[in-house]
């Protein structure tokens, strides 16, 4: 009996401390609070009804809006309806797209690198096959004929620049 009144004093006793550190912590790093005094006199911030606001008498400044300039601004589809006539031309809803910086592989180019021959032009039939298939392309002009697109953010000519010629 004595050594569960002991413990239950000890842990009485700890509960205690922890409770006296607790208030002299609040104690020490307890800040003074300013009182405002909110003017009765003026229009309240938060309505329960709309308030048409008379913008002459505010002091805000107003700046202009920007319209957005999209980098990209030719989308589509390419879906299933696409074909590709060669390494860097496609043909999408009618519209032919010759992309800029990609060289025009026929799909049954031979490719030859360090004397190990490739088939080069049927890697970018593939690629550009699976790049558009089913995905968004966004494209722009960059000359007289020449695109440069992108699809699902990467750029076709880049994925295509990996193909050697």
């Amino acid at each position: 009996m004595n050594g569960f009144a002991a413990a239950s004093g000890k842990i009485a006793m700890s509960i205690g401390l922890v409770f006296i550190a607790m208030g002299a912590a609040s104690a020490v790093t307890e800040r003074p609070v300013k009182a405002t005094v909110l003017d009765t006199q003026a229009q309240p911030v938060w309505t329960s009804i709309p308030v048409r606001v008379d913008r002459s008498k505010q002091t805000y400044e107003r700046i202009a809006g920007r319209e957005a300039v999209d980098a990209y601004p030719i989308k589509f589809r390419a879906g299933t309806m696409f074909t590709i006539i060669d390494g860097a031309t496609f043909e999408a809803n009618g519209v032919r797209i010759v992309l800029a910086g990609a060289k025009p592989l026929e799909r049954r180019k031979i490719c030859e690198d360090a004397g190990k021959r490739t088939a080069c032009g049927t890697r970018a039939f593939v690629i550009m096959t699976k790049a558009l298939r089913g995905k968004f392309v966004d494209c722009r002009a960059v000359a007289d004929g020449l695109f440069e697109c992108r699809s699902n953010g990467r750029k076709l000519s880049q994925l295509l620049a990996a193909i050697n010629a």
